[in-house]
């Protein structure tokens, strides 16, 4: 039997802050649209290196994230509702939520 919670900012936050999701990406578009992404790809430019001083550097970084149309939601909490729902995961009592 699974469990029914309310799920409330509160649970939210504690969901994307858990250790085992750590990595989860909040993403928002130009036409205020957001998702939530646990994968990317980061590229990194070692032939744009410049130097800041004699000791340290800084590559460019491009970070690249695959976000299906179906992700994106109308506001932050539909799409953390959607990644929760998406993770299939157990809530903090280990029982199916």
């Amino acid at each position: 039997m699974k469990k029914i919670i309310e799920i409330t900012d509160t649970y939210r936050l504690d969901f994307l802050q858990d250790n085992q999701f750590r990595g989860a990406s909040i993403l928002n578009d130009d036409n205020f649209h957001w998702a939530i992404v646990d994968s990317s790809f980061i590229d990194i430019h070692h032939d744009k290196i410049i130097k800041i001083t004699d000791q340290e550097k800084e590559a460019e970084t491009v970070i690249q994230f695959d976000v299906k149309k179906i992700e994106w939601k109308n506001s932050i909490r539909e799409a953390i509702d959607a990644y929760i729902e998406s993770c299939k995961v157990l809530d903090f009592d280990g029982r199916d939520i």
